[in-house]
């Protein structure tokens, strides 16, 4: 979990290539607005495709992803609001919280 990055959800994946060994390729198409820092790669074939690994989050990351990734004030309200967490319900759960 070290390298850990998320899609946004409704991120669409493009179906590339099914490989006989049993793993698939994705295109996903990234938009840059502005200047951006990157490493130009020399290649001698005509089409470099580097591919990267990507693995679904199995449930028992889930808690050490958690730990490790920060959230910002939105994306905390984004989640509450997503778990239909009420004012009073989420004010219980501060109020019981033990450091």
């Amino acid at each position: 979990m070290e390298n850990f990055h998320m899609l946004p959800q409704g991120t669409p994946l493009y179906k590339y290539y099914d490989f006989p060994e049993g793993h698939t390729t994705y295109v996903v198409y990234i938009n840059i607005k502005g200047q951006f820092e990157y490493q130009s790669v020399e290649s001698d074939k005509a089409n470099l495709i580097d591919p990267i690994w990507a693995h679904p989050i199995q449930p028992e990351q889930v808690s050490k992803l958690m730990a490790s990734t920060p959230v910002s004030k939105d994306d905390l309200m984004d989640i509450l609001k997503a778990r239909k967490i009420t004012r009073d319900e989420l004010a219980q759960i501060v109020r019981e919280w033990k450091d």
